[in-house]
Order: structure tokens, then C-alpha cells, then sequence
């Protein structure tokens, strides 16, 4: 069950919830981002698949969406349970560098430009990607990724749906965004994804989020674009 208390690598989490998780065999990461003010549908996002994961990346644009549901999740243990016990996250271009989470104690959670973490002895780079041309393409972003050794690249910002494996100064990279969960752009349907970590192999799967004729949230496999994502504004 999810410790609430930020550790020294900014990660929410016992450390010995971080510590397993990065030594395990396997694991499987939940991949939300954007949620640009709606806490319910990331909520319901939980309620859905939290629970069967080891570990969240929120890829930024909504970290108070994910704080008041941490604080929500002090007085409800059903949520509380379904919520992975390890939460990476990082600053998108429209949060703040800090947020106040109201717990027993008022804390101040502290929140990265960008982190290096490790899920099952892989190594992930996470960033919003505002600060690497992402509306572009995934060049810059790829390149930062194999200078750090990484083996996957986890973005958000352009809120549109990706995942491809690209190579980058002689280093294989998985690089992904989920999406946004709340605002998609350019036609796309509302996203996130669930990354699954094996020994050397890496899937992702994705979830459309869709609302059927009485208003309730369904989920539905998504084949999320594998070509570069451009876009000129």
C-alpha cells in the first residue's frame, strides 16, 4: 500500500516500495498525463487499473489533480488501495515547482523538471517534454534519453498518443506518451497506458477512455500511433 511521503529521489513511496520496485523482475507502470483539472477521471482511471500495477508516471500538466487525490486517499482506504505504491511524477509546463500536500501534517511535495528512475532494472527518463521541441518531433528528446543510458522515454505536453522505438546515438529507446486523459488534440481520443516490463522485453498497452449514452466512463484497447508526431503551430 502507497506510503504517503516523498523521498529523497522526489518519489511518493516507502523506500522499500522503491527499492522493489526497481530490482524486480517484472512490472507493469501506469502512464497518465495532462490532466489538466479533472482529478474524478484520473480517479476513475485508478479505480480501474491502479491496482493491478507497480508503480504510476504522471508525465505533468495536472499535478493537483494527483495531490488532492493523495489527499482524498488519507480518509478513504478502498482508494487508497488502488493506487500504486510507488508515484514518479514531473513539472509540466503549467504546474508550480511545489505543491502543498495536506496529510496529518502539512508537507510541501516537490516537484522535478524531469527525472532518471528505475522500474525492473530498466531505466527510464521521464520529462513533460515542453523543453525539448516535442511539437517537433521526439529527435531532442531521444538523444537526451541515450545520453543518460536510458531505456525508455517517458513524455507528455503534446497531449496526442505515441509510442516508438527509436534508436538514438546507438541506443535503443522506447519512447512514449500516454496522451492526455482529459484534452486530447488533433482528433485523438482521451489516453493513457500501461507499460509492462519483462527481463528484456517492453510492451505498452493502451486504453481509449470513452462515455457511454448514460454518462459512465468505459475503457477500450487503443492502437496508439508508432510514426513521429509533429505538430507546427
Amino acid at each position: 500500500m502507497l506510503e504517503l511521503k516523498q523521498q529523497e529521489n522526489l518519489a511518493i513511496g516507502s523506500k522499500e516500495a522503491i527499492s522493489n520496485l526497481s530490482q524486480s523482475a517484472s512490472a507493469k507502470i501506469l502512464v497518465i498525463s495532462d490532466s489538466h483539472g479533472s482529478p474524478r477521471l484520473v480517479k476513475t482511471i485508478l479505480y480501474n487499473h491502479g491496482k493491478n500495477c507497480d508503480g504510476l508516471c504522471f508525465c505533468g500538466d495536472g499535478m493537483p489533480d494527483l495531490v488532492e487525490i493523495l489527499e482524498e486517499a488519507q480518509h478513504d482506504p478502498e482508494l487508497l488501495e488502488h493506487i500504486p505504491s510507488v508515484l514518479y511524477f514531473v513539472r509540466g509546463n503549467g504546474d508550480n515547482s511545489s505543491i502543498p500536500l495536506l496529510t496529518s501534517e502539512r508537507s510541501l511535495i516537490q516537484v522535478p523538471v524531469e527525472t532518471e528512475i528505475t522500474v525492473a532494472q530498466k531505466k527510464i527518463f521521464m520529462t513533460h517534454g515542453h523543453n525539448y521541441n516535442v511539437y517537433y518531433g521526439t529527435k531532442d528528446l531521444a538523444k537526451s534519453a541515450a545520453q543518460r543510458n536510458a531505456d525508455l522515454a517517458f513524455y507528455g505536453h503534446t497531449h496526442i498518443a505515441n509510442v516508438q522505438n527509436k534508436t538514438s546515438q546507438g541506443k535503443k529507446i522506447v519512447v512514449l506518451n500516454p496522451g492526455s486523459c482529459s484534452l486530447p488534440r488533433g482528433g485523438m481520443p482521451h489516453t493513457f497506458a500501461i507499460v509492462s516490463i519483462e527481463q528484456e522485453k517492453i510492451t505498452s498497452k493502451y486504453y481509449e477512455i470513452k462515455w457511454d449514452t448514460n454518462g459512465e466512463v468505459e475503457f477500450k484497447d487503443y492502437e496508439a500511433p508508432t510514426g513521429e508526431v509533429k505538430l507546427i503551430w
